[in-house]
């Protein structure tokens, strides 16, 4: 399927207008501190019909401790949240839940960052990881803070599972993508790619 300029342009122009909104509305991204989960919120694509397809989930939420979630929060099956392990792996589940636009129903699901790589669709051959010592240049990576690998998204009723590639691999063709956590401020900044289902996070 091929994209003309304007299709490419008006893609642009959504997810731009869709970052501005993410600040504004969150004032606080997804943040990783040291010795603590992973806190704070992610975007995906928003909830649309396309071709009779749903596409996009909305809001990501990757600590059930987040202030900004209702309470009461981490008990029994709400109990959740990813963290990165002192090898810079990436383990546990994000949560997300989702009105879907044809029929009004609550969808929920997780997302798997330490998932089986059996039926992955490509390189590379590992789950989420962060690169802490600056030695992943053959997963497209240049510096610390780098994300790369697989993360799997899994549809609560088992209607589908999406997998999620957080870092464009050195032998794919397209534009590059990534994700990475800033030296400055800790905090996630980047793009991961779900496929047409879940889009761009």
């Amino acid at each position: 399927m091929k994209f003309s300029r304007k299709q490419i342009l008006i893609f642009s122009c959504v997810v731009c207008l869709g970052a501005v909104a993410l600040v504004l509305t969150m004032g606080r991204l997804s943040r990783a501190d040291s010795g603590d989960n992973i806190t704070g919120f992610a975007w995906a694509n928003a909830p649309q019909t396309t071709g009779g397809q749903k596409l996009g989930i909305g809001w990501i939420s990757f600590n059930c401790n987040d202030s900004q979630l209702p309470t009461p929060r981490c008990s029994g099956s709400n109990n959740y949240g990813v963290n990165i392990e002192s090898d810079g792996n990436l383990i546990g589940y994000a949560y997300y839940d989702i009105n879907d636009p044809n029929t009004g129903a609550s969808e929920v699901g997780w997302i798997d960052f330490d998932p089986s790589l059996a039926g992955r669709p490509g390189a590379p051959n590992r789950t989420a990881r962060v690169d802490l010592e600056g030695t992943a240049s053959s997963y497209g990576c240049a510096s610390v803070g780098c994300v790369y690998g697989w993360a799997r998204a899994i549809g609560y009723g088992g209607g589908w599972d999406v997998w999620i590639k957080l870092r464009k691999d050195p032998a794919d063709s397209g534009a590059n993508y990534g994700v990475y956590i800033g030296a400055d401020d800790g905090e996630f900044h980047g793009w991961a790619w779900g496929g047409e289902v879940m889009g761009w996070i």
